[in-house]
């Protein structure tokens, strides 16, 4: 769910650009450096987005720099997400420097060169690992077919392509390994059902925490999809929000999934903001039915303004970047192009860091050193926010992806002469198709995450529909809840 692949009719994707409201105002641009701060300044999430923040009494102006950030950060993770072989292509380019660094340099920013480089990250835990017990836990990742260590086999060759890259994986190499390494034992990804002291699990967490921003500050990358995996994994950021507010004693059972349903939100900025919103104005009840929201800014806003900006970005670095001089015969020139394009824009947006732990935990006054009381209604939250990130895991990738399918449906549809007919006399307009596509994720995952919405429980939708001159068909709504009823 973090970075979502688009795979859909460039047509389509312009008709979403146009119903969301994007727009990259050229003025910031003008005749000034193409840098983090003149494109931020740039990109706009649109009237939609807009909309979704009020309905959520967010701070408007807030949460549209949060998602700025954001969506800017999933465009240089993506380009970052180079396959091993087009990592390899671009590294033969030897005289190209872009902003007065080469690219083989830029690249040996992002990738590791040996799994020996990887796993020497394990120094940075301060005092948990000898040179000798990082060999050791080396040899048992990765075979070499010489005693150097520089020459893998075909399988640890393979293994190694898909996690060369350094962003992410020191998050994996911690969990895999620090949380052992104690003479107690420290759990910080530990299943729900086998917990048996919540306040140890909960002191667990916030000496990871500590450990691991200590530790990924040694190490001297970008620490923004590391820290984004310690959250989505351990929710411990959300689990010390939540647990500051006296409300939680009081909340009833069917609000629980509602809170958890934020997981949606890939964002931690947005998804602690709508924490706060959610016990500061008692809206728990307002949030059950605007659930469609969530969903539009999951499914829709966030992958599509991430496609839109990206695109934008390629347009301008197009009449920017010239031909490479080096000689890549073997290579398709177009492809080339199109990858050294996308290290130029990595070079403009890898000055900002999307997130860092002690930074996210002022911005939001939660502080992993204070004593958290775990009563029963956190213990509930627990539960249920762990159910929805196990609901997200198996289900996200597939909504997305049917939600797309649905977007390909409408295409052939309004390409049809008997358009009006296959649609049972529906009125035929773009709205109509985002918000059925909305409708039909709600309906495969509000089951599981909000688990009782049910057919009486409309409004849901309102919050997009009435805005659209396109209106739901109310028989056709009804259709959808009986053939998911449970009898």
């Amino acid at each position: 769910m973090h970075n979502l692949n688009i795979d859909i009719d460039e047509s389509l994707k312009e008709q979403v650009y146009q119903y969301v409201g994007f727009e990259f105002l050229n003025s910031p641009l003008l005749n000034q450096e193409l840098n983090y701060e003149n494109i931020f300044k740039a990109i706009d999430p649109g009237s939609e987005f807009r909309r979704i923040c009020n309905d959520f009494e967010l701070d408007i102006d807030s949460a549209v720099d949060n998602v700025k950030k954001y969506v800017l950060y999933l465009v240089i993770e993506e380009i970052r997400a180079l396959k091993y072989a087009n990592k390899e292509a671009l590294m033969k380019i030897k005289n190209e420097e872009i902003k007065n660094q080469k690219i083989q340099d830029l690249l040996n920013e992002m990738f590791f060169k040996t799994p020996r480089d990887l796993f020497n990250t394990l120094h940075y835990i301060d005092g948990y690992f000898t040179p000798e017990q990082i060999k050791s836990k080396l040899d048992n990742e990765y075979e070499s077919v010489d005693l150097s260590g520089k020459i893998l086999t075909a399988q640890s060759k393979k293994k190694w392509k898909e996690n060369s890259k350094k962003t992410g994986s020191f998050y994996s190499l911690y969990v895999k390994y620090a949380t052992r390494k104690s003479r107690q034992s420290k759990s910080l990804v530990k299943s729900f059902n086998k917990i048996t002291n919540f306040n140890q699990e909960l002191l667990n967490k916030q000496e990871h925490f500590h450990q691991f921003n200590k530790s990924i500050k040694v190490a001297r990358v970008d620490p923004s999809l590391d820290y984004w995996s310690f959250e989505y994994n351990t929710y411990s950021l959300m689990l010390q929000k939540i647990s500051q507010y006296k409300a939680l004693q009081n909340l009833r059972d069917e609000h629980f999934p509602v809170l958890a349903s934020l997981l949606v939100v890939g964002d931690i900025r947005l998804k602690l903001s709508l924490v706060e919103t959610f016990f500061d104005n008692a809206s728990w009840s307002h949030l059950k039915n605007n659930l469609s929201n969530l969903f539009v800014l999951s499914i829709v806003i966030i992958p599509f303004f991430k496609e839109y900006t990206k695109n934008k970005l390629m347009e301008i670095v197009d009449k920017t970047i010239l031909e490479s001089n080096d000689e890549l015969s073997d290579y398709n020139k177009d492809e080339m192009f199109n990858l050294r394009k996308q290290i130029y824009i990595y070079q403009i947006l890898k000055t900002k860091n999307c997130y860092e732990g002690e930074n996210l935990a002022s911005e939001f006054n939660i502080n992993f050193s204070a004593e958290v009381e775990v009563n029963e209604g956190l213990i509930k939250a627990w539960k249920h926010i762990e159910d929805a990130k196990t609901t997200i895991n198996k289900n996200f990738k597939k909504l997305f992806k049917d939600f797309l399918n649905h977007l390909d449906d409408f295409l052939l549809i309004q390409n049809s002469e008997e358009n009006i007919i296959k649609q049972e006399g529906l009125s035929i307009n773009f709205g109509n198709a985002v918000e059925t596509g909305i409708y039909e994720a709600i309906v495969g995952y509000g089951e599981s995450i909000a688990g009782n919405l049910n057919k009486h429980d409309i409004n849901a939708l309102h919050s997009i529909v009435e805005r659209n001159s396109g209106k739901f068909d109310e028989e056709r709504i009804d259709n959808y809840w009986n053939l998911n009823e449970k009898e």
